[in-house]
This record gives C-alpha cells, sequence and structure tokens, in this order.
C-alpha cells in the first residue's frame, strides 16, 4: 500500500435497541421455543377429531360415488333391453335374406366364372331361351 493513503474505518453508529424492539425480538424467540416443544394436548386432540371427521367424510364420499343410483341401473336396463332387441331384430333379418344373398352371390360368381372361362376362346353368345322350331 502507499503511504499516503489514509486507512480510516467507516464510523458505524449503533444505536441503542429500543424497548420495542425488545419485545419482538422477545415474542419471535417465545414463539420459536414454542414450535420447537411440538403441538399442546389439546392442539393434539383438536387435530385428531378434525382428522378423523375428515376421513369419515372422504369415506362416505367415495361410497355414495362407488354406489350406482337407481337412475344409472334403470337407464343400464334400459340400454341393455334395446340392445337385445335390436340383437333380435337382426337375427330375424338375417334369416329372411340371407338364402336371397346366398343365391345372389352365387349367380354374381357364376358369371365371373363363364366370363373368365370365356375369355380363353372367342366370344359367344349364350340364349336364355330355348326354342323348339
Amino acid at each position: 500500500m502507499n503511504e499516503n493513503t489514509n486507512t480510516t474505518q467507516p464510523a458505524t453508529t449503533v444505536a441503542p435497541a429500543t424497548s420495542q424492539e425488545d419485545e419482538l425480538a422477545q415474542r419471535a424467540r417465545r414463539a420459536r421455543e414454542a414450535w420447537l416443544e411440538g403441538p399442546s394436548e389439546e392442539e393434539m386432540i383438536a387435530w385428531a377429531r378434525q382428522e378423523r371427521m375428515r376421513r369419515v367424510y372422504e369415506a362416505e364420499m367415495q361410497q355414495r360415488e362407488a354406489q350406482p343410483s337407481d337412475t344409472d341401473a334403470q337407464q343400464l336396463a334400459q340400454r341393455y333391453s334395446r340392445e337385445a332387441q335390436l340383437a333380435v331384430e337382426g337375427a330375424v333379418y338375417l334369416l329372411f335374406t340371407a338364402p336371397w344373398r346366398l343365391y345372389s352371390t352365387l349367380v354374381h360368381n357364376g358369371r365371373d366364372f363363364e366370363g373368365g372361362i370365356s375369355s380363353f376362346g372367342p366370344p359367344r353368345r349364350v340364349r336364355l331361351d330355348i326354342d323348339l322350331k
């Protein structure tokens, strides 16, 4: 360091603590001590009662949600009866239309077969009506 420079410490003034600050510090100290000691017997009993009530309430709410209501059961019954009715109607429809669909499919496949065979030779005319002259 240079000899010419003065190294003086800045002056710090510490104001004397007031009684209000002392009271605030004392309250904070008491609050910390109370927190470290833990809850009192009355606080533990009150917390246990409140926690028990909360758990009972949650259990009741879960039980209500788990049980289907009468309207839900009625809606499910209507839905299943309608689906059963549609299944029966579909089975009857298939019983009446299946032979005709099968016949139509066989005729279509027969025409495709004839078309495939005739492609090997010259095209020919197939008469559907028979002349007996």
